[in-house]
């Protein structure tokens, strides 16, 4: 997850299967297994966001990247890289490991499931999040259901959540889809959109410079 200064995680056999299918009938992971967004500023592409998901049995493992970079002819203002994985079992998450360089400064994040919870270990120190806690990665709708962890500082966040009803949105291809859009305010403050099946469609949040930072589907 981007935050506020950037301009940016058994059974075998035909019982395994089925169980198998019930799992990732309930996420939104693609069919080709991928997930990308161009990262816009003042209308210019500044940079890419992916995800790939790799299935195994039970087990889902999901890849993030994020890189970006303000420029100003051949002047480099700000680079972004956030590299993350993040691993699930049986259609829960149970851990998340992410490294990220945000203009220099690094940071580092862990997040482990435990009997009680998730172990926490992030930029604000160790602590023990509830078993609802989701990464905010926002691939998944469910992060919206409980706490999430911020990605980047390891930062609890309970933001307040306003459903701002159904729009349509475009990809970089021009093509329409149906969304519905989310607004986040309090210690997290974006939108976000979502297609019928949960799906991660778009992004939009302000820079640290009090532009406009939009996703675009791919």
């Amino acid at each position: 997850m981007i935050s506020r200064r950037s301009v940016l995680a058994g059974l075998t056999g035909v019982a395994g299967g089925l169980l198998g299918s019930r799992v990732w009938g309930a996420l939104p992971v693609p069919d080709d297994g991928r997930l990308a967004f161009q990262i816009l500023r003042k209308g210019n592409v500044i940079g890419r966001h992916s995800l790939a998901f790799a299935r195994d049995g039970e087990s889902l493992t999901v890849t993030i990247a994020v890189e970006l970079e303000v420029t100003f002819g051949p002047i480099r203002f700000y680079r972004y890289r956030h590299d993350a994985t993040e691993r699930w079992l049986q259609g829960n998450v149970v851990s998340l490991e992410s490294r990220t360089n945000d203009n220099g400064d690094a940071f580092k994040v862990t997040m482990t499931r435990t009997v009680d919870g998730f172990n926490v270990a992030g930029a604000i120190g160790d602590y023990l999040a509830a078993p609802d806690t989701y990464p905010a990665t926002h691939w998944n709708r469910r992060q919206l259901d409980g706490p999430m962890v911020n990605t980047q500082t390891g930062e609890l966040m309970r933001p307040a959540i306003a459903v701002l009803g159904n729009e349509t949105i475009a990809r970089v291809s021009g093509a329409q889809m149906r969304a519905t859009r989310y607004s986040l305010s309090g210690d997290a403050v974006f939108d976000i959109w979502y297609g019928e099946r949960g799906d991660w469609a778009g992004l939009s949040f302000k820079g640290g410079d009090g532009s406009e930072i939009k996703y675009v589907a791919i």
